[in-house]
């Protein structure tokens, strides 16, 4: 708390110059400065100019009334509780005091003053202003830091936009005010694309400036009326208030994509960050702003998988689609506890299509007599945290699998056994321990079982793949990466991680015969994965013409319809 040590002043008014001298004279050891003044016109300026602890003044004015002034000194708000001491010569009487008491004075002193009395009053009176003082600096401080705190509450104080529990707040107020006014509210929520890939290259330094970057930009794309918040991460809401119809919605979510596209110069990096954005419209039928909070997030989503980079509007389609995925996610619970789930086997052949050197373990799913999407019932697992036991699920049956059909069967130990395994399995702390359990229960050699992830869940948490893919390769278990060429991979990522094999995907193997490009990536693909001692696998072979064209250029496995469609268990022991 900081200590103002200037001058307590005080202020002598009186018509009497020797009395202006005594006073001045008897005042000067108490250590305060001293202000003279012989009319209320020179108190006045005085009073406007400086901040006084103590007014002495004469009752019997020439211009005003003793009376009067103490009142309209006490009328001035920096002067409303400075006291004032009456000094005077006439004789008063009870009526006298009364009045002088009622103008607001705190005490009467006769002429001739006594000084020893005048200094031991100023004194008191000084002391309690220097309280007065400290009290209203520490309420000052208070408010300060109230201030803050308040401010801390209500803002993120990395960007210094509203945040989450604020701008649900401002959201519930404006629904409850458009319900009255019949004024229209668009809420938009924004997801930096791919921003753990800026903080995993540049470190979260550098991601912290680029989303403050990306706040002042977007706070550029909007109106004094409007409300932009930073919810979290990479995740901000926008709330336009007044809105004519979703035609000006549209042109500030296309503004911000706009703005959003030019490159962010950080730390003498060149960045671009693009946004998903879901847009939700306050119609009048929405009870809450969490409701339009959680349709514009349900809309992001929809922008999302049609591709990034784009806005999205919340329908009642997609509320219809959201319950749908929140049924199936109990249905897929139950199915799971209950193992109504299915595994099929698609082969993997050798370059010539004769020898069966692997399979891949694909996850079927039938409700009430209809085959669910495995891309449905799989991100609906992942959405409501069943990943976990459905990848533990396929693990356990896809290895009991491969020991049954070598004891069996008598299938060469050599074939592998791929299992698929998303992201968010890898975050799993006991995910290396559910893989040893699944090889010591089922009893099969770890060369045999093989993992599958995406390029694009390899390259969202590279750090965490390398840890996670070291720890596979000293049990035993093979790696590879599935849909190669489809992601953002870095070759100095790749190269660094302990992997056995890379997969075509299947985009650029289905028009490979006809499509130059196709050709020369597939071919950089595979000289490429053996130049780094991994094995290549090309999926979706449909045809003679690309099985010899992978063939020819040195692909080392192959699956797709051409060799054999995805098949339950017992009808792959047919082709053993």
């Amino acid at each position: 708390m900081a200590k103002h040590k200037s001058k307590q002043k005080i202020l002598v008014i009186d018509d009497s110059p020797v009395s202006l001298t005594l006073m001045e004279s008897a005042l000067e050891e108490c250590g305060a400065r001293v202000f003279l003044a012989s009319n209320a016109q020179e108190a006045r300026s005085i009073l406007h100019r400086h901040d006084i602890a103590l007014i002495y003044l004469d009752i019997m004015m020439p211009d005003i009334l003793g009376y009067d002034f103490a009142k309209e000194i006490h009328a001035r708000p920096r002067c409303r509780y400075v006291p004032i001491i009456f000094i005077t010569a006439l004789k008063n009487d009870d009526e006298d005091i009364l009045r002088s008491y009622k103008s607001g004075v705190v005490d009467i002193l006769k002429k001739p003053v006594e000084p020893e009395i005048i200094k031991s009053k100023t004194r008191v009176f000084l002391q309690l202003d220097s309280q007065r003082r400290v009290i209203e600096e520490q309420q000052r401080d208070l408010k300060t830091a109230f201030k803050r705190l308040q401010d801390y509450a209500q803002h993120d104080q990395l960007t210094g936009l509203f945040n989450r529990e604020q701008i649900t707040n401002i959201l519930a107020r404006l629904v409850s005010t458009s319900k009255r006014k019949s004024r229209s509210i668009a809420v938009m929520f924004l997801d930096l694309d791919h921003f753990k890939v800026v903080n995993d290259s540049y470190g979260h330094s550098v991601g912290d400036l680029l989303l403050r970057s990306t706040a002042l930009r977007l706070k550029g794309c909007v109106r004094d009326i409007d409300y932009v918040a930073r919810l979290g991460g990479d995740e901000f809401c926008i709330v336009l208030t007044d809105v004519n119809s979703s035609a000006d919605t549209s042109t500030v979510a296309n503004r911000i994509i706009d703005a959003l596209a030019a490159p962010h110069f950080v730390q003498k990096h060149e960045i671009f960050a693009a946004a998903s954005i879901g847009i939700a419209m306050y119609d009048g039928t929405q009870n809450s702003a969490n409701v339009l909070l959680k349709n514009a997030d349900a809309a992001m989503y929809l922008a999302k998988n049609k591709g990034r980079n784009q806005f999205a509007y919340f329908s009642q389609e997609l509320e219809e689609e959201a319950m749908m995925r929140i049924e199936l996610g109990a249905k897929l619970k139950h199915a799971i506890e209950n193992k109504q789930l299915m595994t099929y086997y698609q082969p993997q052949y050798g370059p010539a299509g004769k020898e069966i050197i692997g399979f891949e373990a694909l996850l079927r799913w039938e409700l009430e007599g209809t085959m669910i999407s495995p891309i449905l019932f799989i991100s609906i697992a992942e959405e409501s945290g069943l990943i976990n036991d459905l990848g533990l699920w396929v693990m356990n049956d896809a290895c009991a699998q491969l020991k049954y059909w070598q004891e069996q069967c008598g299938l060469d130990p050599s074939v592998t056994i791929s299992v698929n395994v998303s992201s968010r399995q890898l975050a799993y702390d006991g995910f290396i321990s559910s893989l040893e359990s699944a090889l010591e229960t089922s009893q099969i050699s770890p060369q045999c079982l093989e993992l599958e992830l995406t390029e694009t869940a390899v390259m969202s948490d590279p750090e965490r793949c390398a840890d996670i893919f070291t720890q596979l390769q000293n049990l035993g278990i093979k790696v590879s990466v599935d849909d190669f060429g489809t992601g953002y991979s870095s070759l100095s990522y790749l190269s660094a991680l302990p992997l056995d094999a890379l997969k075509i995907d299947r985009s650029f193997v289905s028009n490979i015969i006809d499509d130059k490009k196709n050709q020369s990536i597939t071919k950089a693909i595979i000289g490429l994965s053996h130049s780094l001692g991994l094995k290549v696998v090309a999926e979706g072979v449909e045809t003679i013409a690309q099985q010899h064209f992978l063939m020819d250029n040195g692909c080392d496995a192959m699956q797709g319809f051409l060799l054999s469609k995805p098949l339950p268990a017992k009808d792959i022991e047919a082709l053993l």
